[in-house]
C-alpha cells in the first residue's frame, strides 16, 4: 500500500514537473481520504498515507511563479 499511495504519486509528480515548468502552467491533483484526519483501528498504513497526500499541497508554494497549482480531492 504504502508503494502505490506514496512512492507512485511521488514518482509520477517528479517525472511530470519538469514539462509543467517547461510548459510554464500545470496542476497536480492527488486523492485523499478523510481518513487522513480521523484514522481507524487496523488502517494505520492507508491513514498514514493519505496523510502524507495532504502534505503535497505544500509544495504548492515552489511552483506559482510556473502557474502550477496543486488540488486534493475529498471523495463523498
Amino acid at each position: 500500500m504504502l508503494n502505490v499511495h506514496v512512492t507512485a504519486s511521488t514518482r509520477i509528480t517528479h517525472q511530470v514537473t519538469p514539462q509543467m515548468i517547461k510548459n510554464g502552467k500545470g496542476a497536480i491533483i492527488n486523492l485523499a481520504s478523510l481518513s487522513a484526519f480521523f484514522p481507524g483501528p487496523k488502517s494505520y498504513y492507508y491513514c498514514s498515507t493519505k496523510a502524507l497526500n495532504l502534505k503535497v499541497k505544500k509544495i504548492s508554494f515552489v511552483f506559482p511563479v510556473f502557474s502550477t497549482e496543486c488540488f486534493i480531492l475529498f471523495p463523498e
